[in-house]
């Protein structure tokens, strides 16, 4: 294809990456979508794994690393990329809602800074690594483990030693 025939479709070099940009964001956003629906979750620690894996598939892509490691992004894409935030944070708090009522009162803004902080530290892991830094991806899950377990109520579900005590002393 012609260079002139290329800048029929897309009029600068930038519309292009823009076009990949959000293919990249549909595709993903499906991808997941796919990830927490068709896997037999039991434990919300899985979505937790669900999700990084996730994450690290999307970023050994060159494409992702070049746009979003890089952050090769125009404005026209960051704002399509907050919304692209927003999706995935709704299926994070979806997945997670079926663990009630240990995530009930979760809500949408926690969902979406755990989808932030998630980014934000692949994004670090695979700076200078293109398959990544596994010593920080492994620190990401210990990082949004604690993050979901402070905002659920999982101490409220399980007897405290003093409550399984007391109890098997009434036997």
């Amino acid at each position: 294809m012609s260079r002139g025939s290329f800048y029929s479709f897309f009029e600068t070099p930038e519309k292009v990456l823009e076009e990949l940009a959000y293919q990249c964001m549909q595709e993903s956003a499906a991808t997941l979508g796919d990830m927490l629906a068709t896997r037999r979750i039991t434990h919300w620690h899985s979505v937790v794994d669900t999700v990084i894996e996730f994450y690290r598939s999307s970023f050994e892509q060159p494409l992702i690393r070049e746009l979003w490691v890089g952050q090769n992004l125009t404005p026209p894409v960051r704002a399509a990329d907050r919304e692209w935030m927003q999706d995935v944070a709704q299926m994070l708090l979806a997945a997670l809602g079926q663990f009630a009522p240990a995530f009930a009162e979760f809500t949408l803004s926690q969902s979406v800074v755990a989808i932030e902080i998630c980014e934000r530290l692949f994004q670090y892991a695979y700076t200078d690594e293109v398959l990544g830094d596994q010593s920080i991806v492994g620190e990401i899950r210990i990082v949004l483990i604690q993050y979901l377990t402070h905002y659920s109520k999982l101490d409220q579900l399980q007897p405290t030693r003093s409550t399984a005590k007391g109890k098997a002393k009434r036997r």
